[in-house]
């Protein structure tokens, strides 16, 4: 986020610095140099934060040109204010965020009541099975109490005499 208040001050005090160049001992000018590219350094870095991209490039051009202009910068730039905006922005933000969040809590309920219906219809089903496998399984013990001993030794005197007869004339 670009803050122009910060810039604005940052080009006041290099032009400051360019201005009293003169008035500065020969010792003290290299460290004077070295602070004056530094803050020409930190206002090109600011200004890649400008959103309009024809400004942009203004203010890049003039802060080449630091040296021959001693003019002040002037930075139109419709950008939000600071205070007043940073809560705009984050009132919108929190709105965007609880929109999203309502979806997301609908889908997720819509998917719930979904699963819900699907798991009764397999309950269901199961219960079913269930049932029709209890009986079944009644149904063989029936099957298998119902022969009785006797039943079983005529079944085996039946088949004996059936093999005796195929074995003996065949």
């Amino acid at each position: 986020m670009f803050d122009a208040e910060y810039f604005k001050t940052l080009v006041n005090e290099t032009t400051d610095l360019i201005s009293s160049k003169e008035d500065v001992p020969k010792e003290d000018r290299a460290e004077l140099e070295a602070r004056i590219d530094s803050n020409k350094m930190a206002l090109k870095l600011l200004a890649e934060d400008i959103e309009d991209e024809e400004t942009r490039n203004k203010i890049k051009d003039r802060i080449n040109n630091m040296y021959q202009t001693f003019e002040e910068i002037e930075i139109k730039i419709h950008s939000r204010k600071s205070a007043d905006n940073k809560h705009e922005r984050i009132e919108e933000d929190i709105l965007k965020y609880s929109h999203t969040l309502k979806d997301k809590a609908l889908r997720l309920f819509d998917g719930l009541e979904f699963d819900k219906k699907v798991l009764g219809e397999v309950s269901d089903r199961m219960s079913k099975n269930l049932a029709g496998t209890s009986e079944n399984i009644k149904k063989i013990n029936e099957d298998l109490v119902s022969f009785s001993c006797f039943s079983l030794f005529i079944l085996a005197i039946i088949i004996f005499l059936c093999m005796y007869i195929i074995i003996r004339f065949m």
